[in-house]
């Protein structure tokens, strides 16, 4: 497990409060499952089924019974029967595999469903169900959805974003009669949904125009984003949000600051747009306040948006308007290994003047040479498997040669 940026409290779990601006390894296990990161909290799932937590903890959202900031890993009781976790502002949300509710943290506004107002430090189980399938947090409120396809909310309701009028709810209440959801996403004020038929839905909060339904008036029940039934994973931030459709796409929509949406600018749009024109973004990460992450099929990380604290990962703390390639040290730093072990190429020399040679019997499919932002700088075309690299810059890039069977990445020194 791996974690980056502010770091003012301990809550990247590395040890200490220093901020990183690159990725660095909390702890030294290697059987994390599953993570969610809150504000400034975080909570995580090992292989064994124990839950652990650490980072802010004023409310009792680490779960240890008490009330002080944790700036390593803690675990968290002694089941072994955690599936999945979700964190929020600062309360947090559990599931077991008998399909059981648990919350613990701040309470203010109802967020832990338990029909009180009061704090907890500790899980505890949400009436008796044993059909819950789905859970997300928001900043003062949680969604999740049943077996049986409906959808519950609670927690803060000023803006509808829990379920229909704005009554706050302190127990868990259903969104509507659907019994066809599938995934949500809590965010700020602002709740996404995806329905069983890949349709997109949104209600909440809309003074940026992140429900995307082309206005910016608040949604009090859900209403259908666009007309398109390929929607495949969510992600709500405070005042933005983002998509994938199953094609690989990536869409965003809602505020702009700091780059957040990710389109090369700082405008912001109240409808889904998409970014780019790749093809293969396969999943999403933490939408932070204005901050995204996500996966391509290829394994490889990106980030954008606001970076003040290095929450982009790219080793520096300028915000940028792009997604930008997040390297891990432990893999991509040329003083550690120049060539991706699993590749069936080589490259040199390296460093490299004017010609860059790519040794392998592989048929090469693609070619594509980034910077250390993560800009794509070009897509070479091999002549007798040699790149002319002359008119380049020089610098670190990053080589990523696409073939039928894997991609894999080299890093070189254009001199």
């Amino acid at each position: 497990m791996w974690a980056w940026g502010w770091n003012g409290i301990g809550q990247l779990g590395v040890g200490d409060n220093i901020d990183k601006n690159i990725p660095t390894q909390v702890g030294t296990a290697n059987n994390w499952s599953k993570i969610s990161w809150g504000y400034h909290h975080a909570l995580a799932i090992k292989t064994d089924g124990t839950l652990w937590a650490w980072g802010w903890n004023n409310k009792g959202m680490v779960g240890d019974g008490t009330t002080n900031n944790k700036w390593n890993p803690v675990q968290i009781g002694t089941a072994t029967d955690w599936k999945e976790v979700a964190a929020g502002f600062n309360h947090s949300v559990a599931l077991k595999t008998n399909g059981t509710l648990w919350t613990w943290g701040g309470n203010e506004y109802g967020q832990l469903g338990d029909g009180t107002f009061s704090n907890r430090s500790l899980p505890l189980q949400i009436g008796t169900a044993t059909d819950w399938r789905f859970i997300t947090s928001g900043e003062e409120y949680s969604m999740a959805i049943k077996n049986d396809g409906t959808l519950w909310g609670w927690g803060n309701n000023t803006s509808g974003q829990t379920s229909a009028g704005s009554a706050m709810q302190n127990t868990p209440h259903q969104q509507g009669t659907a019994n066809d959801w599938k995934t949500a996403a809590a965010g700020g004020s602002h709740t996404l949904a995806i329905k069983n038929n890949g349709s997109l839905w949104g209600w909440g909060y809309n003074g940026w125009g992140q429900v995307g339904d082309g206005t910016t008036s608040t949604k009090f029940t859900p209403v259908q984003i666009g007309t398109s039934t390929d929607w495949k994973e969510i992600n709500s931030g405070y005042f933005h949000s983002a998509a994938l459709q199953n094609n690989g796409t990536l869409w965003t929509w809602g505020s702009n600051n700091f780059g957040g949406l990710g389109n090369g600018t700082n405008i912001g749009n109240t409808v889904p747009a998409q970014v780019g024109t790749e093809t293969a973004w396969s999943a999403l990460g933490y939408y932070a306040n204005t901050t995204q992450y996500a996966m391509k099929s290829d394994k490889t990380l990106w980030s954008w948006g606001n970076n003040d604290y290095g929450q982009l990962g790219d080793g520096t703390n300028i915000s940028k308007n792009y997604p930008v390639y997040i390297t891990f040290n432990c893999e991509d730093k040329l003083s550690v290994r120049e060539t991706d072990d699993r590749s069936p190429f080589k490259i040199y020399p390296n460093p490299a003047t004017t010609e860059l040679h790519i040794s392998g019997t592989v048929k090469i499919l693609s070619l594509n040479i980034y910077d250390t932002s993560g800009r794509l700088i070009s897509t070479p075309k091999p002549v007798r498997n040699t790149i002319n690299v002359s008119q380049m810059t020089a610098g670190t890039y990053l080589l990523k040669i696409e073939t039928n069977k894997n991609t894999s990445s080299h890093i070189f020194i254009k001199k």
